[in-house]
């Protein structure tokens, strides 16, 4: 659907440049742009590509108003009341005014005009002011979607929201798990329940939050590629479980609707969850991992959820200290729990798997979010400063790079 040329070196530009091609509904050769890093332009082709699946216009900022809610809608989590104020925004006043205008049309010019009509029909000076921040919520999002350079209900100077993380310089965390360093925090796991909680982690690349929201019945014994990692079994993501600092503890579908998703096993992993529920059976619905009794986790009928901050005091620090990896990469505030995750998707991106494969099983919206993500590790790949051979060096935790044992 879209490529990339490499442009040779001329006496204006003595470099190779890559230019992304796509052909357009009517079959014209189009170009989506030349730039001089083959990163940002694979990152185009991909954008391409998926607009093209999408039928979205390729410029991003010509999507209609109307077409980006109903791809931003299921991803809106809030409460009841809060829900039917944005439905109730959305049918009676932002649909039919601004439904089929292209994003980028959208100018504060005509939302002061909308506004004013609001006036006009008599609404209350706080329910314009409501229906205000849903707009202003709606554009924010695109931003952050990047469909939009900037919310036109924002001064340009910035001022009232912070410019949108993409533009910010980046501080990647550079901080993953060789496997040496993988199978002995494995080995200094306190039981068999924490051991299957590490590995899902470092083998299937999943964040605590679903990791802790599992039950037996995600846990299919069949046969599964997911072209990153083939094996025995197959893991289903369905939910997460929600643990802010403050504020109850809830479960809820995950990040986002990619975060729903049906991954592959590899041996070690199912081998240990295998015996975990020999050791400790739960019931189909029960959750797998469970709070500990006096932990302080929130009951839900069928078990008590681990909040994050009750495994990281007693569980991952003193695991830490025990595998000798505690006084590590301080400056990073060493090693976390969700390294784990970054450390699978090193080892699936330095033995070459898939960008999109990698992606899927990440739960990440699209390839384009895992590129600009883990854009360090790649670049590092692609140099030769990192190879799956500079990560190996134990053989417990192998197959977590989508190789047999």
């Amino acid at each position: 659907m879209a490529s990339i040329r490499v442009l040779p070196p001329t006496k204006r530009t003595p470099h190779r440049r890559y230019q992304v091609l796509y052909r357009a509904l009517e079959g014209k050769q189009t170009s989506g742009g030349i730039y001089d890093d083959d990163l940002k332009a694979e990152e185009r082709r991909l954008e391409i590509e998926k607009r093209l699946r999408r039928g979205d216009p390729i410029d991003a900022d010509r999507t209609p108003f109307g077409a980006w809610v109903e791809r931003w809608w299921p991803s809106y989590s809030v409460g009841r009341a809060r829900l039917a104020n944005v439905e109730k925004c959305l049918e009676a006043h932002l649909l039919p005014r601004f439904g089929d205008i292209a994003l980028g049309d959208i100018t504060a010019t005509v939302a002061n005009e909308w506004i004013v009509s609001l006036r006009q029909r008599g609404l209350e000076e706080s329910t314009i002011k409501t229906y205000l921040s849903i707009f202003n919520m709606i554009l924010n999002a695109a931003v952050d979607a990047e469909l939009l350079d900037r919310n036109p209900l924002q001064r340009r100077s910035g001022a009232g929201r912070e410019r949108t993380i993409r533009l910010k310089p980046t501080r990647y965390r550079k901080v993953w798990l060789t496997h040496v360093q993988a199978t002995s925090l494995l080995n200094e796991a306190p039981n068999i329940c924490v051991r299957a909680m590490l590995l899902i982690a470092l083998c299937c690349g999943l964040r605590y939050g679903e990791i802790t929201a599992l039950r037996p019945r995600h846990l299919i014994a069949k046969p599964f590629d997911d072209r990153a990692v083939s094996g025995p079994a197959r893991l289903v993501v369905v939910e997460a479980v929600s643990d802010p600092r403050s504020g109850g503890i809830e479960l809820k579908d995950p990040k986002s609707q990619a975060g729903e998703r049906t991954i592959a096993l590899d041996q070690l992993t199912y081998d240990a969850l295998c015996a975990y529920l020999e050791t400790e059976p739960r019931k189909r619905n029960e959750l797998l991992f469970p709070s500990p009794g006096g932990s302080g986790g929130r009951k839900h009928g069928d078990g008590s959820f681990w909040r994050n901050n009750n495994f990281n005091r007693n569980v991952w620090q003193p695991l830490l200290d025990r595998a000798k990896l505690d006084a590590l990469w301080p400056e990073y505030n060493g090693l976390h729990f969700n390294d784990l995750r970054h450390t699978h998707a090193t080892w699936l991106i330095a033995d070459g798997k898939p960008i999109n494969a990698v992606a899927e099983r990440l739960g990440h919206a699209d390839a384009v979010v895992t590129m600009r993500v883990y854009a360090h590790v790649m670049k590092m790949v692609d140099r030769g400063e990192l190879t799956a051979d500079d990560l190996a060096g134990g053989t417990e935790v192998t197959s977590a790079a989508g190789k047999a044992e």
